[in-house]
């Protein structure tokens, strides 16, 4: 096998920023027409704290910090949703969470940074994600969570990372590509996923046209020494990979408009899910791209809601 050369990289860059600048998605995973809004700029609700940069790994940077959003106090523990913020795996940031809203229906929300693919290749990205989930469940009464009621919802780069945080808490990463499936770490398991617009299966993101590999992908994956090497490890990244009868119900969301990550990754992945057995709903927004303002209205917000309610709140 050949190695996999710069100029194809630098190409399959280049196109991937014409496609994305059409879509006009900032990192956060919101649709431009929703960042700087009133919506994401106003102030907290009466009765809702924010307290930012929280280290979940001591002396880790700011890569390793998030913000909590509490919600006013009732005397009782409540559910968490942790959000993970999009940006191809080389961006974005925790600030601004799109999420923040649910801290109105009686969620904690903890909004996460994490490494990028050009401070760490895969899997430090979901490692970190596995890291932050560990302290929220270890911090649960300094902060009066509920440890056993944890969702995780992400948009984009951050969708790929929420769903295989629900898909591989029996995987080691840190085993490498191909290592055995163990008994499953219950304190990296969630409870339900909110997947928006993200990439499930790598392998189908590599296909043999190098024009139209995904250059953020290749970044995430970090050297490879030839295409069975990246295909290796595209199939390791993919949360299709790890699909199973345990896995917690998803609900997935995506354009039928996406140029970024085909609509065929969403279907492929619930069709998957679905087999196994797992509670999936697939919801296919007409006309939207990747991201956009159809997945930020109220309307969406309340099918969230109701959704982490089903699941968290019982």
């Amino acid at each position: 096998m050949q190695n996999i050369k710069l100029p194809v990289l630098l190409m399959t860059v280049a196109l991937l920023s014409v496609g994305r600048a059409q879509e006009a998605t900032p990192a956060n995973g919101a649709d431009a027409s929703t960042k700087g809004t009133a919506s994401q700029q106003a102030p907290l609700p009466p009765g809702v704290t924010l307290q930012k940069d929280i280290e979940y790994v001591p002396g880790g940077g700011q890569s390793h910090t998030l913000d909590l959003y509490l919600p006013a106090s009732s005397g009782k523990p409540v559910p968490v949703l942790m959000f993970i913020h999009g940006g191809g795996w080389r961006s974005g940031s925790k600030d601004g969470c799109p999420a923040k809203f649910l801290a109105e229906h009686g969620y904690a929300v903890a909004s996460i940074n994490y490494r990028f693919s050009q401070e760490a290749a895969f899997p430090a990205q979901i490692e970190d994600c596995r890291a932050a989930l560990k302290f929220l469940r270890a911090q649960a009464a300094k902060y009066n969570l509920q440890p056993d009621r944890v969702g995780v919802w992400g948009g984009s780069a951050g969708g790929h990372l929420a769903s295989l945080v629900g898909t591989s808490p029996a995987v080691d990463f840190s085993k490498g590509p191909g290592a055995p499936l163990g008994k499953a770490d219950e304190s990296v398991r969630v409870q339900c996923v909110v997947d928006m617009y993200g990439p499930s299966d790598f392998t189908h993101l590599m296909g043999s046209n190098p024009q139209k590999k995904d250059a953020s992908a290749i970044k995430l994956m970090g050297p490879c020494a030839s295409e069975a090497e990246l295909m290796t490890k595209a199939r390791w990244a993919s949360p299709v990979t790890y699909v199973s009868r345990d896995n917690p119900p998803f609900l997935i969301q995506h354009g039928d408009a996406d140029k970024t990550v085909p609509l065929e990754q969403a279907q492929e992945f619930a069709a998957a899910l679905k087999a196994a057995g797992v509670e999936t709903t697939l919801m296919v927004m007409p006309g939207a791209g990747h991201a956009g303002a159809a997945f930020f209205t109220e309307e969406n917000h309340k099918t969230v809601v109701a959704f982490l309610d089903k699941h968290l709140k019982r």
